[in-house]
């Protein structure tokens, strides 16, 4: 038995080094107290988005260092640590960094690399081949931290990501080389000392010793050096989280701030767009197209109406932000607009002008370039509801409300015609649109449709 005391003791006390070695995240001298009431945003009631971007370093030529990891595998592992406290980790996409010295890293070395190779708008999560620790962030918070690719699917990810976000050690100020103050046992100086979390139990390192009960799986601590599993962050290791997206400057910039939807603004109608994830150390102008109006605005939402009740076309509300972030939000405004729209016939070589006597000419509804401002005012076709309507003629609409018909015209050759198209959105039909075209009478049997597709004529034209 006193052979085994000793064992154990011996453990105890090189668990103080093992410890130096799990987590290399720098701590600092001064830690930061967030304070000031809840706002929806710091207490949990709204989503905040985080877009993580991962850098996978890879030797020098290319290839492989080891086996390439699965980044959606990794957000969704993370989710299931952060999403309880409605933070939500984005994957926002991943790329190489074809260096063999960087396949190990230390503090300094990462510094260096993050500097280098830091994207802005994310937290930058590179995977490494080796490192004296895990993993580490660059500090806290940070926007960047580094992860041994054999951890990336452990709590060690959601453990470095807390660093990111402003989460310290459990045993903050008690176990070995933690700066800062110790957090009395009965939790009486929780805010000002320890990790600044109180509803985390004071820990010094040790499972249950002189009185210290800690919380033995929290994701924050390193009690799995003792076999136990790290699955949570608690309530107020949430709200410090939150609390730092909303005050630190470094992370301002890594929510994925996002524009409400809106599909149509009906001139009847008024509608509200909002910003989510917006930190309230950033403001907003709002600005929006000349045939819109804004009826009310602050810095988290703008309500907008039609400038008149005849407004159409397309329009858009833009959100300019502080730190020069520009969200816009495009829409259809009123019934819709005809103004460059035309029936092309793709049965007759593709042409305006023509169509084939008693056959079925294919035709789309296709928008003109060479409108003035074609490329700011074109809005997708498929998004309406098309009519088409020609005396004297067989039409049949394609399916899936394609903006495409079918049309046999009954009119000798040679004679005009004129076909109309019109379209619909929700908020009206837009006027009919006359078109010219010339009846055709076709020679032989066979009508070229589309690429190489044949249709066999009859005498009825089907």
């Amino acid at each position: 038995m006193k052979k085994l005391i000793l064992l154990y003791l011996a453990f105890l006390i090189s668990s103080y080094y093992i410890f130096s070695q799990i987590c290399g995240t720098p701590h600092p001298t001064n830690p930061t107290i967030y304070s000031g009431s809840a706002s929806s945003r710091t207490s949990g009631s709204s989503e905040l988005c985080i877009d993580v971007f991962f850098h996978i370093v890879r030797n020098t030529n290319g290839t492989s260092a080891f086996t390439l990891p699965n980044t959606d595998a990794i957000v969704s592992e993370l989710n299931k640590f952060y999403s309880p406290h409605n933070i939500v980790i984005n994957n926002s996409g991943s790329g190489f960094i074809n260096n063999s010295n960087n396949l190990h890293v230390d503090i300094r070395e990462g510094n260096s690399i993050a500097h280098l190779k830091n994207r802005s708008g994310v937290i930058n999560y590179y995977i490494v081949d080796d490192m004296p620790y895990n993993g580490f962030a660059l500090d806290i918070p940070s926007d960047a931290l580094f992860i041994k690719d054999d951890r990336i699917y452990t709590p060690t990810s959601a453990h470095e990501l807390g660093h990111c976000l402003g989460l310290y050690h459990t045993h903050k100020g008690l176990a070995h080389r933690e700066r800062g103050c110790a957090e009395a046992i009965d939790g009486s100086n929780c805010d000002t000392c320890g990790d600044l979390v109180c509803d985390t139990p004071a820990d010094n390192g040790k499972v249950n010793t002189n009185g210290y009960m800690p919380d033995l799986t929290n994701i924050m601590s390193y009690f799995h050096l003792f076999g136990y599993n790290r699955d949570h962050f608690t309530n107020g290791q949430g709200r410090r989280m939150r609390m730092a997206l909303d005050n630190a400057p470094i992370l301002s910039r890594v929510l994925s701030i996002k524009l409400s939807k809106v599909d149509k603004l009906c001139s009847t109608q008024s509608v509200t767009l909002s910003l989510s994830s917006l930190p309230s150390n950033l403001t907003t102008t709002w600005t929006v197209s000349s045939n819109i109006t804004i009826v009310s605005s602050n810095n988290n939402s703008v309500t907008v109406r039609a400038k008149s009740s005849n407004a159409t076309g397309n329009g858009w509300v833009k959100a300019t932000l502080s730190n020069g972030v520009v969200l816009q939000e495009d829409f259809s405004v009123g019934a819709p607009d005809m103004m460059g729209y035309k029936l092309y016939n793709h049965s007759y070589n593709g042409n305006y002008t023509y169509l084939k006597h008693r056959v079925w000419n294919y035709l789309s509804i296709v928008y003109d370039t060479s409108v003035p401002d074609y490329y700011t005012t074109y809005s997708s076709p498929y998004h309406l509801k098309w009519e088409v309507t020609a005396d004297h003629s067989l039409i049949r609409a394609n399916p899936n409300r394609l903006p495409k018909a079918v049309i046999s015209p009954r009119h000798p050759n040679e004679q005009g015609i004129v076909v109309g198209i019109r379209a619909e959105n929700g908020c009206g039909y837009s006027w009919w649109k006359w078109q010219d075209f010339i009846v055709k009478e076709i020679a032989g049997g066979v009508v070229i449709i589309n690429e190489g597709t044949t249709m066999e004529e009859t005498e009825d034209g089907q």
